[in-house]
């Protein structure tokens, strides 16, 4: 819906939502995937528009006014690639694209911050896809 609100007035619509929405998904699960899903969030990535004979950046982030964006926060993302299930304690979104992670440890424990880098660093390896989207991660004993 995001999508289309934003793209609306350039001619894009939802066949150019879901080409888009297919790319993310494809995103290849290395550094390369994460730059190109940077892309996308900054505007740089285009689809052709077949009406106007042209490529067309799209845009999923309102950066000129941040009152259009939705802004979601969940607890304890549930995340599958299949093979392993993964649940991540704080997820921010915007306009549904999960950008940052934050770990949250416990203040009484010991380590509580390095522990919360190894559990990013378990995620890295057991659900890449899912980190590839990030942009940010933290980690906090608060």
């Amino acid at each position: 819906d995001q999508f289309v609100k934003f793209n609306k007035p350039a001619g894009l619509n939802g066949v150019h939502a879901a080409e888009i929405l297919k790319r993310l998904t494809a995103l290849p699960s290395r550094i390369e995937g994460n730059r190109d899903m940077l892309a996308i969030l900054r505007g740089e990535d285009s689809v052709y528009n077949d009406g106007q004979r042209r490529e067309i950046n799209v845009k999923v982030i309102d950066f000129d006014d941040p009152s259009a964006n939705v802004f979601e926060v969940t607890p304890e993302w549930r995340f599958t690639n299949g093979k392993e299930h993964n649940r991540y304690d704080v997820v921010f979104l915007i306009n549904g694209l999960p950008v940052l992670v934050a770990e949250t440890k416990a203040a009484h424990k010991q380590d509580a911050v390095a522990q919360g880098i190894d559990q990013i660093r378990r995620y890295h390896v057991e659900s890449p896809e899912m980190m590839t989207a990030l942009q940010l991660f933290a980690v906090t004993e608060l």
